[in-house]
């Protein structure tokens, strides 16, 4: 039976419609949310599609991003795209997802009419030769470019050394991400109110290198002892080589906002964890 709905047309919003092509069905999923916000009237509908190809990327803005697709899509939206992020599931997991395929409809009604809350994220900053590229709402890997070889790291905190560690890689995890690489590595799972950054080695040589947290206020620097090459994961999306030097992370100025319905994190933690 089709379903009726109230036709809100708010203050005129700009949608984004971001969709993983590569998920079945997606979109078939973008195509009924856009029917449906041009049915309502007023608001500007456009659909993103984000290559494989990261010199085409730029940047969009909007109101609201709705994407079609697993935690990747959302993660690649929140680094392209300024606007409060709807995460649609069409995908395995979906840890950083709101809503399923089939309830969208319902909670877009919920959208237009006001009917919902916002959910701050914190993200990480990251600044390498004089360069600053995406900001990480998960982590940011700074590893060692070939297999089986280990880096030694030095981590430093506002200027100060805190250890030395040789190991694989070092991730820096934010409280979203730290239920994700960052804990399949032995580190903490942060509550994402808790304003704090993980400092998680990958691999490390001696067992006395363990999991660090540190004031998001904070500037963290990941300095190669010595100049070898090294690959700079953010997101696990864009990739940055990295030579020698020193990479600093630190809290961006601007966090990430989802919009929520009902979330209950610890209740997402047990779904999710248990699968």
């Amino acid at each position: 039976m089709q379903r009726s709905y109230k036709k809100f047309v708010g203050d005129g919003m700009k949608f984004l419609i971001v969709e993983n092509p590569r998920l079945k069905g997606a979109q078939k999923v973008g195509q009924e949310i856009s029917k449906f916000l041009e049915e309502c009237g007023g608001h500007t509908i456009e659909h993103v599609h984000f290559g494989a190809d990261q010199r085409q990327w730029r940047r969009r803005k909007g109101d609201v991003a709705i994407t079609i697709g697993g935690d990747g899509t959302v993660l690649r939206t929140a680094q392209l795209v300024d606007a409060k992020i709807l995460a649609v599931n069409a995908g395995e997991v979906g840890f950083l997802t709101e809503v399923s395929t089939e309830e969208i409809l319902d909670r877009l009604q919920d959208v237009l009419a006001g009917n919902y809350s916002i959910d701050k994220r914190i993200r990480l900053k990251v600044e390498y030769g004089g360069e600053r590229p995406y900001d990480c709402l998960n982590e940011a890997v700074l590893n060692t470019s070939h297999i089986s070889k280990m880096r030694e790291f030095e981590i430093l905190l506002n200027g100060q050394s805190v250890s030395r560690v040789r190991a694989d890689g070092i991730i820096i995890a934010t409280p979203t991400g730290s239920t994700c690489y960052a804990m399949s590595a032995g580190g903490p799972i942060l509550d994402p109110n808790v304003d704090a950054f993980v400092v998680q080695p990958l691999a490390p040589f001696k067992l006395s290198a363990r999991s660090l947290v540190v004031p998001a206020e904070g500037r963290i620097t990941l300095r190669l002892t010595r100049r070898k090459p090294c690959l700079l994961v953010l997101d696990g999306q864009y990739e940055v080589k990295v030579e020698g030097g020193e990479v600093h992370f630190s809290k961006s100025e601007k966090d990430v906002e989802f919009i929520r319905f009902k979330y209950d994190f610890y209740r997402r933690i047990e779904q999710r964890l248990s699968m």
